[in-house]
């Protein structure tokens, strides 16, 4: 199974979150980001890492394989209300591997009386620095790698590291974790100085991937997209 822990950061009134330390500037960066309707909305950020490999590689081990995350819904849980968020953002801080481990966006959601099924999907494969917006009500997840890794010659590192932020237009009701607090590296002055200057960012809509749900006899194309 999977272990899943998040915590939940208060937003300005103004729609902007705080810089005390990294953390808090790159959810201000993210929210920067964000379409204007969805930044002025939000209330909560909710954020949460990926790792993977979850912990480090064992020694004498010379390749291994990227778990993927099962396909999903976000949920903040009873405070909620059963309603999904505005948004999720992914800041993919690690993840230019040798093979592929893209994150896919289904344009499937959850409706009163079932599911919407869309015959579209998204590919967004993982970069340093890259950002993705996903509609909070897209169902989505990450596929495992489409083979094996080398071992880095730091051990250590992550093959795929991200930083995930699900805006909520609630106020948080979760509390922030004091434990964590005091272990988050200090606020940067070079992302507080070019946090109030023009952003250097490319927008990029990826091509979506059709007919997903297709059988084999009735795809109009072979599926080597992803």
């Amino acid at each position: 199974g999977f272990e899943f822990r998040s915590a939940s950061m208060p937003l300005r009134s103004r729609g902007a979150a705080r810089d005390h330390n990294l953390l808090e500037q790159a959810v201000g960066r993210l929210m920067q980001l964000l379409p204007p309707s969805t930044r002025a909305s939000a209330r909560c950020a909710e954020w949460w890492a990926h790792r993977r490999p979850p912990r480090r590689v064992l020694p004498g081990v010379r390749s291994f394989g990227l778990e993927g995350h099962p396909l999903h819904w976000d949920d903040d849980g009873p405070e909620a209300g059963g309603r999904k968020p505005l948004a999720t953002s992914v800041l993919y801080l690690a993840g230019a591997t040798e093979v592929a481990a893209p994150t896919v966006v289904l344009n499937t959601t959850a409706t009163g009386s079932g599911f919407y099924v869309g015959d579209a999907a998204w590919v967004v494969h993982a970069a340093e620095g890259r950002v993705a917006h996903i509609p909070g009500g897209m169902l989505h997840g990450v596929l495992p790698s489409a083979g094996s890794l080398s071992v880095p010659e730091d051990a250590a590192q992550p093959a795929r590291l991200s930083l995930n932020v699900a805006w909520w237009p609630h106020e948080c009701r979760q509390s922030r974790p004091s434990s964590a607090s005091g272990k988050l590296p200090p606020s940067d002055p070079a992302w507080r100085a070019s946090a109030t200057s023009d952003l250097d960012a490319r927008a990029m809509a990826p091509r979506p991937v059709t007919d997903i749900f297709c059988s084999r006899d009735s795809c109009r194309a072979p599926r080597a997209e992803l």
